[in-house]
């Protein structure tokens, strides 16, 4: 069985542009994804967290959905060598100066997809193309407005 999962974005970014080029920002890793001990875009396993826990979580209201399976099978042409992983990452909360486990209802679907960091001296245009794949991936999934 392949699995799903969901990457949550801004609907407003459909209003930017037009098709998947328009969701090609989702897919680029922040300064805290970028500085996580493995760094990972932040998405959620569809099984285990529902679109509206996701909204909740992140403050998006966009669901971008992949398949585990797409993602993984990805090969970059510029760079065969690398790849695209999904792993869970246990989600956690910062209360005060403490980082715990996160145990709302949801949070046990956290993953992250991981190889998204471009590896030094490589071209950031041809590195581009993984978030460009997957923004292709998700705009064919028809992206679903959580309201």
């Amino acid at each position: 069985m392949d699995r799903n999962v969901v990457r949550m974005w801004y609907r407003t970014s459909l209003h930017n542009g037009s098709g998947s080029g328009a969701l090609v920002a989702a897919f680029e890793l922040s300064s805290e994804d970028k500085n996580a001990n493995q760094p990972y875009l932040s998405v959620f396993e569809k099984s285990n967290t529902t679109l509206d826990q996701a909204k909740i979580f992140t403050g998006k209201n966009l669901a971008l959905s992949l398949s585990v399976s797409e993602v993984r099978e990805l090969i970059n042409p510029n760079y065969p060598d690398y790849r695209l992983n999904i792993c869970w990452y246990r989600k956690t909360v910062t209360i005060g100066d403490q980082i715990i486990p996160d145990e709302r209802p949801g949070a046990a679907g956290h993953c992250g997809i991981i190889g998204l960091l471009r590896p030094p001296n490589l071209s950031r245009t041809l590195w581009k193309w993984f978030r460009v794949r997957l923004a292709d991936i998700a705009f064919s999934n028809n992206p679903i407005t959580v309201l």
